[in-house]
């Protein structure tokens, strides 16, 4: 696999909503969900990440600023094409990286039950117990961050 590119991009934007097809396509519509206004519109102070292939969104993400030291990661999407070529990994690696950076000691998701041994290869851990969210089960999965080295 090529080494990806990672850009974050703004909301509004072509490419941002690019990945909104994206995640509509691979997260929504599975579940017969569909994105409203204001889901779309409260995701403006959020921090968009995606990374590219062959001229097409391979991969993207959101963080949400929830705390000072910390950030949640939603809506991790790869392009079916993609899946299992480390487009995830590398995305999810970088978001990492990324909320690091920004001086955050913990990223968070609420990782779909079969989405768990993903992350769990990625060193993140399962917190606490099962829940239901979308009409599906969801587990809290944290993973620690270390600030780079100045």
């Amino acid at each position: 696999m090529q080494s990806p590119e990672f850009k974050i991009v703004p909301h509004g934007s072509d490419t941002y909503w690019d990945a909104v097809s994206l995640r509509d396509e691979i997260l929504r519509k599975p579940l017969n969900l569909e994105f409203t206004e204001e889901q779309l519109a409260a995701e403006h102070d959020q921090i968009h990440i995606v990374s590219h292939a062959d001229q097409e969104i391979a991969a993207c993400l959101v963080l949400q600023n929830t705390e000072p030291d910390k950030m949640k990661m939603r809506q991790v999407a790869v392009r079916e094409s993609l899946q299992r070529q480390g487009f995830g990994r590398k995305i999810c690696q970088y978001a990492e990286q990324y909320c690091a950076a920004q001086g955050k000691s913990l990223l968070y998701c609420h990782a779909r039950d079969v989405a768990v041994p993903f992350y769990k290869k990625l060193g993140w851990k399962v917190v606490g117990e099962e829940f239901t969210e979308v009409n599906i089960k969801h587990y809290r999965m944290e993973r620690s961050l270390s600030k780079p080295v100045e």
